[in-house]
């Protein structure tokens, strides 16, 4: 009632009611409510209004109550680190060769070399030297996604491996067998290619067709 009659003498003529510091400072000693104020003063009258009523629960529906926090709360993580997308940017200098491709996050860089690359996934159109050290780390660092890295401070190391390559075959679909009298550490000089493209192939029957 006090409260009552002190705020009606401050209703001016426009029907809103002014309270003063004076009146918040009297209410809120008398009524045991804190009053926020300043652009986050609803959002903390809110928690502490939650917290209030949560205080006010039952054990276990508390415990029941804060389970399900913790839950929301672990799914939200988990979706904010699947929706984590390393970011690659061209390595320059940075990595063994120009179009390899860094990620500054980890300071590591992605082999782009087409050689290095057919001859870590065993493809047989190509040789490198993989008694080098960096062949050796990059056998140890495929992804799931058949991706090879190597360190920033690993790259001349990789850029030597990279030096070793060099290819046995026209491409990929064709078959390199090579002399092993004529191969040194994996460094084959000679050898021959069975033709595995088939427009290649049927070209070259048409070809000899037409000459017979």
């Amino acid at each position: 009632a006090i409260l009552t009659e002190r705020l009606a003498s401050r209703v001016g003529m426009a029907g809103y009611v002014e309270v003063s510091d004076e009146d918040r400072r009297w209410a809120a000693s008398n009524h045991g409510e804190r009053v926020f104020r300043g652009p986050f003063g609803p959002l903390l009258t809110w928690i502490e209004q939650s917290l209030d009523h949560f205080r006010s629960q039952p054990p276990l529906k508390q415990v029941l109550i804060g389970c399900a926090v913790f839950l929301v709360a672990a799914l939200i993580n988990v979706l904010i680190e699947d929706e984590h997308v390393a970011v690659l940017v061209r390595g320059g200098e940075a990595c063994a060769m120009e179009k390899d491709l860094l990620q500054k996050a980890d300071h590591k860089c992605r082999v782009e070399d087409k050689l290095a690359l057919g001859f870590l996934r065993n493809q047989k159109w190509v040789e490198c030297g993989d008694f080098s050290r960096g062949a050796q780390l990059l056998q140890k660092s495929k992804d799931e996604e058949n991706n090879f890295w190597y360190d920033v401070g690993d790259k001349h190391k990789v850029s030597f491996f990279y030096s070793t390559c060099i290819p046995t075959c026209a491409s990929g679909t064709d078959e390199y067998r090579a002399d092993l009298l004529a191969c040194d550490h994996g460094i084959c000089d000679f050898g021959l290619c069975k033709v595995g493209d088939q427009n290649a192939i049927q070209w070259m029957e048409g070809n000899n067709m037409n000459s017979g």
